[in-house]
């Protein structure tokens, strides 16, 4: 998560700024705000950024990280907030639980998978896609790999926008 939000901020800073990282205990959460003093998002970018696929960085980026960024906050309970001013930075603030439950029971083992699983791997990073691929195929999975979203979508029109044809 941490990656993927540092690595959008600094993106949104081509000529430099700063990146802030702030974490804090607020009653029975923990908050941690990642802050950048970029150009910001509008309306419309803001509205739609953590949607899979939706990115404003063409055939530079997949449209992922945030959405990726969104699935593992809310796994854990959490909330994501964003506050973004065009031409003065964006905030993401992450919320979780800081109550853990207590567990008296033994952990059991996980059972292991009883059929292979079909995926696909879409990273622009070689050393990122090759590792994810390997444990998967390590685990017993099918993986297909791809570079760009737009080599990952084939046929698909509303997934494809930005995409050359």
């Amino acid at each position: 998560m941490l990656t993927n939000l540092i690595f959008n901020a600094v993106d949104a800073m081509p000529e430099g700024g700063t990146i802030t990282l702030r974490s804090r205990r607020e009653a029975a959460h923990v908050v941690l705000e990642v802050s950048d003093s970029g150009t910001g998002m509008t309306a419309e970018v803001l509205e739609h950024c953590v949607e899979p696929f939706f990115t404003t960085k063409g055939d530079a980026g997949t449209g992922l990280g945030l959405s990726m960024v969104f699935g593992v906050v809310s796994r854990h309970e959490g909330t994501v907030e964003i506050e973004s001013e065009v031409g003065a930075g964006t905030t993401f603030r992450l919320q979780f639980s800081s109550l853990v439950p207590r567990i008296d029971a033994p952990v059991e083992s996980v059972a292991p998978l009883t059929r292979s699983l079909n995926i696909l791997v879409v990273d622009d990073q070689d050393a990122s896609r090759n590792i994810i691929a390997r444990y998967l195929t390590g685990d017993g999975h099918r993986v297909a790999t791809a570079t760009k979203r737009c080599a990952a979508l084939p046929g698909n029109r509303r997934l494809r926008r930005g995409c050359p044809e």
